[in-house]
């Protein structure tokens, strides 16, 4: 994980318009690196930005658990 500020999970799901189980799906299957500490779940300011930079090049609110299929799964301007 790169060093930087450590965003909760919460946050970090507002920051990307998403939601902290989108995330976490993200986390668990390797595409986001995260830390767990004490049963939450943290994410580096650096590191979701990139997530975020990568995932909406074609379409903004574009976060998906399947990077291409433009659904926008979980997230709040699905339409």
């Amino acid at each position: 994980m790169a060093t930087s500020t450590l965003i909760p999970l919460n946050i970090a799901a507002e920051k990307s318009h998403t939601t902290t189980l989108n995330l976490l799906m993200h986390i668990k299957r390797g595409l986001l690196p995260a830390e767990e500490r004490d049963g939450r779940w943290f994410i580096s300011e650096v590191d979701l930005n990139a997530f975020i930079a990568e995932n909406r090049k074609a379409e903004p609110g574009g976060i998906c658990v399947h990077n291409s299929c433009g659904k926008g799964c979980g997230s709040r301007s699905e339409g």
